[in-house]
């Protein structure tokens, strides 16, 4: 039953545990909770176990990125979901849109997992991750899309530390990328999500 169901917080009632290799989760209304995202990360973790022979080493704000985006881009009922590459999650943009105090990109890029766990303007963590990810996955600019490739492969294998960030995107200063960020949050925040209509 509920009540005996190992919750690691108030707000995370499905969660992947990489100490003991175990996916949590239940089902509410017939879908299992939170199934896609965590599935994604237990998924990164292990691939990247099985490739290095050692211990992952994600940054927190991409393999929670990866795992909201996988999440809000997969379409349809459990047993057989479609993914649709551009299908986005207009709450996180919004939440994002409207945020007073966003976090700068620097502050991002040094999310660990442990921060996701912290209730402190917990959701405001998941809309910088979520909208960095999707930015970089689906910014338009080639250049921006190659180096995150780069950086993800490099992440693979224990190399995704802000610097090795940098290399990957061949940037020196993060501070043009962060405004092509914010500028596309704003832009997709004003956008209907793909296949809405406006009007009747």
């Amino acid at each position: 039953n509920f009540e005996a169901y190992p919750s690691i917080t108030d707000f995370h009632f499905g969660y992947f545990d990489p100490a003991g290799r175990q996916l949590y989760t239940f089902f509410q209304d017939g879908e299992a909770v939170r199934l896609m995202t965590e599935g994604t990360r237990a998924i990164m973790f292990q691939s990247a176990r099985e490739t290095t022979r050692a211990e992952p080493d994600f940054p927190g704000w991409l393999i929670m990125g990866l795992a909201e985006y996988m999440s809000g881009a997969m379409k349809g009922g459990p047993g057989a979901p479609e993914f649709e590459p551009k299908r986005r999650i207009p709450h996180y943009f919004d939440l994002l849109v409207n945020e007073e105090k966003p976090h700068g990109v620097v502050r991002v890029l040094n999310l660990q997992v442990s921060d996701f766990l912290a209730s402190s303007r917990l959701q405001q963590k998941y809309a910088e991750a979520y909208t960095f990810t999707y930015f970089l996955l689906h910014s338009g600019n080639s250049d921006i899309e190659r180096g995150f490739w780069r950086f993800l492969r490099s992440a693979y294998d224990r190399k995704g530390s802000m610097s090795h960030f940098k290399n990957a995107m061949k940037v020196r200063k993060l501070d043009a990328l962060e405004q092509k960020w914010m500028d596309f949050v704003k832009l997709e925040g004003t956008l209907p999500p793909p296949g809405h209509r406006r009007g009747g």
